[in-house]
């Protein structure tokens, strides 16, 4: 008999956990996906493309966020994904969150346990532990390794940890090349290590033929202004301050360009953003419009689309994203953004404003027809390299195959 203590601490478990994946009616692959949180950023839109897509009849996912369900969790249930939340962030609470993940686990038993990112690897092995399961539990890392020196404390302290204990990884997923080898020169395994690149949504980013006119139309642009766009979230590593200067440096081929400035704390609030872009005098031509829903229906407006990262990128969604529309890209080269673009844009060093400001140059010079022929040349690489169905085709048998492997170990 369950006594009353225990039943409690599962209820507390359960809380806000969504039945449809308890009930263990599908015969469906139940996978649990962790991840630190569901904010708007690239790699939670990647876990949104990914599940939303997988077969529902071969594989039933849920999605446990360390902290809250954010701008993606609403997103998840709305495509019919189950999703948890601890309220385990920041991580001065993250002891108890594994707690609450290992209870969450062992009551929904997953075949397959998949972690994202640093935190959400460590916290996927961790509970999986915890909780007594056997079940493979398979890394996804998202980001290169520029310097750990950079990394919040208890970031560069999980990183470390990963590489300790990636021999207890199933598989390890790298979404880049030079994610991979800079993670394995630190002591990740080499014979758990497998690539598979972001893909991308050429139904949901696509070329539009009225998208010109109604952004520069919102923007209080002329027809023929040159609109350069930038999509990410503030942070240091994103290099909006490298960009903004650049901005400042670029010639102006015939028409002045305009820069449009989208992502989460990109906006009027932003305190640094508006004094730079005060002090170097670019007034009306850098548009901040903050963190937006429509994004694939401003892409396809941009001219030019650019990557100022000047680290720990693996693949920027960004620039896949607006190669997807049809934009040719001036990329920083970190993480595979190089690799991604190919001969379809250009590629600069990171951190260096007066590169990119060259390299914006060199598409601003082009004619509109030049450009647009780049930008069609863009979407057939990602189509032919990069598409979402490749990529989800990709996981899905990367997991039927570990899966398999397990079960076959388990009948010997």
């Amino acid at each position: 008999m369950v006594s009353v203590a225990r039943a409690r601490s599962a209820r507390r478990a359960l809380r806000g956990v969504s039945p449809a994946f308890s009930q263990g009616s599908s015969p469906a692959i139940a996978i649990t996906h962790v991840i630190t949180g569901l904010g708007t950023g690239g790699t939670e839109m990647t876990l949104l493309s990914l599940v939303s897509r997988f077969d529902p009849k071969r594989f039933r996912s849920r999605v446990v966020s360390l902290a809250d369900q954010g701008t993606i969790g609403p997103l998840l249930e709305a495509r019919g994904v189950a999703v948890a939340a601890l309220g385990a962030w920041p991580v001065t609470r993250s002891l108890a969150g594994l707690w609450r993940l290992a209870r969450l686990l062992r009551h929904d038993r997953p075949a397959l346990i998949q972690g994202w990112m640093s935190h959400g690897n460590v916290a996927a092995t961790a509970g999986a532990w915890l909780a007594g399961l056997q079940c493979p539990v398979v890394w996804n890392v998202r980001q290169s390794l520029a310097d750990l020196s950079l990394e919040r404390w208890y970031t560069a302290v999980l990183i470390r940890l990963g590489a300790r204990w990636s021999n207890r990884a199933t598989r390890i997923i790298y979404n880049s090349q030079v994610s991979a080898q800079q993670h394995l020169a630190i002591g990740y395994s080499a014979q758990r290590a497998v690539i598979i690149p972001n893909g991308f949504d050429l139904d949901r980013f696509r070329p539009s033929t009225t998208a010109r006119a109604q952004v520069r139309r919102m923007l209080g642009l002329g027809e023929e202004a040159l609109v350069i766009g930038h999509v990410a979230r503030y942070h240091p590593m994103k290099g909006h301050a490298t960009l903004l200067v650049a901005a400042s440096l670029a010639r102006n081929h015939n028409t002045p360009a305009h820069f449009v400035l989208i992502g989460h704390g990109v906006d009027s609030r932003n305190a640094a953003v508006v004094s730079m872009r005060g002090q170097l005098e670019l007034g009306e031509r850098v548009h901040l419009l903050g963190e937006r829903a429509d994004v694939p229906d401003l892409m396809p407006a941009f001219d030019i689309a650019v990557s100022a990262s000047t680290r720990n990128e693996g693949v920027p969604n960004a620039v896949g994203e607006a190669m997807s529309c049809g934009v040719p890209c001036v990329v920083t080269d970190v993480g595979d953004s190089a690799m991604l673009v190919g001969d379809c844009g250009v590629v600069v060093p990171p951190g260096d404003s007066a590169a990119l400001a060259k390299g914006l140059e060199q598409l601003i010079a082009l004619t509109s027809s030049a450009r647009r022929e780049l930008g069609e040349r863009a979407r057939r690489r990602v189509a032919d390299h990069f598409s979402l169905g490749h990529a989800v085709a990709q996981y899905e048998r990367l997991y039927e195959e570990v899966l398999t492997r397990a079960s076959s170990q388990v009948s010997r």
